[in-house]
């Protein structure tokens, strides 16, 4: 599958093949195929940041293995303690898990790339998730100065400021999104909630 001479990008396409999954009809098999890619780059190179982080979000998301997830993370930063992506993806897994760490884990994705749009949606997620409601908001607000239409900010901006009580202004939040994009069944969903 992949060429021998550039085994780092197995590591990529891994994560590519495992990202497939939410737009294949198999899912099984496309998230399979990341995680066979994944191994055959770790047996070669096991420092490979891209491949365990490709590993972790298969054994997270099909396996449910969640002692095996957070080994795969661990090693993704371990192999590369400057991946984005890694410390991204293991604070989501961190706070679905109810971890007091997932926002600072969270942080350091964004002192990494603080522009990254979904960088900063995790942390205010993670922060969401803890409470942390005023923090998820701020979050919120840089990620949509960065990008006004980005969606997953709009939407968990619009959470926020109903968890936080402000209930006009989570719908207005919502309504916006969805006028942005009125097609969109996700934004649709969340303003339906309120």
């Amino acid at each position: 599958l992949c060429d021998i001479y550039s085994w780092p990008s197995c590591g990529a396409l891994a994560t590519a093949e495992h990202r497939l999954e939410d737009l294949a009809q198999d899912v099984a098999d496309a998230g399979r195929l990341g995680a066979e890619v994944g191994e055959r780059a770790d047996h070669v190179d096991g420092g490979d940041a891209e491949a365990h982080l490709a590993l972790a979000e298969v054994l997270r998301t099909l396996d449910w293995d969640w002692e095996g997830a957070e080994r795969e993370y661990r090693r993704a930063l371990a192999s590369n303690p400057n991946c984005e992506a890694a410390y991204k993806y293991y604070a989501v897994f961190l706070a679905a898990r109810g971890r007091a760490e997932a926002p600072v884990i969270a942080d350091r994705a964004c002192e990494i790339d603080p522009l990254c749009l979904m960088a900063n949606t995790v942390a205010a997620w993670t922060r969401y998730l803890s409470g942390d409601v005023d923090r998820a908001i701020e979050r919120c607000r840089h990620a949509l100065h960065l990008f006004p239409d980005f969606a997953p900010a709009q939407r968990l901006l619009g959470a926020a400021y109903f968890k936080a009580g402000d209930h006009a202004r989570a719908r207005a939040t919502l309504e916006a999104s969805v006028k942005a994009d009125p097609t969109d069944p996700i934004r649709l969903a969340w303003l339906a909630h309120l």
